[in-house]
């Protein structure tokens, strides 16, 4: 595992460790939004760290086990998960011509990545 992914996992704890504390609220429609926002930041760790993974070299077949699914059902339900460094857009930008089409493009993609990490 990166240094990078490590921070971004302990981060990712992190947040979801403060999002817990809420669980105990008085209020139901707290704990309801609590759980929501759980859910999903679990959901987008479980792709950042599957994506890592499949990147460092588990197959899907390895994945698949774990899930105890088959690699097929594995592949079906992460390889459309593209998670990329933020800072890797930053330097790909940096060594593309200037191309009215593809680098804004880009760039909407490296602004969506810094922002779903930041969340």
């Amino acid at each position: 595992m990166t240094t990078t992914a490590a921070s971004d996992y302990h981060s990712s704890a992190e947040a979801l460790m403060c999002e817990t504390t809420q669980l105990a609220s008085a209020d139901p429609q707290d704990r309801v939004a609590a759980i929501r926002r759980l859910a999903e930041a679990i959901g987008i760790l479980e792709e950042q760290v599957i994506a890592d993974a499949h990147h460092a070299g588990m197959s899907w077949a390895q994945i698949g086990q774990v899930y105890g699914v088959s690699r097929q059902a594995a592949h079906r339900r992460f390889s459309n998960v593209a998670y990329v460094n933020p800072q890797d857009f930053d330097r790909l930008l940096d060594h593309l011509d200037e191309s009215p089409e593809v680098v804004p493009a880009l760039q909407r993609a490296a602004d969506r990545a810094n922002r779903r990490r930041n969340d």
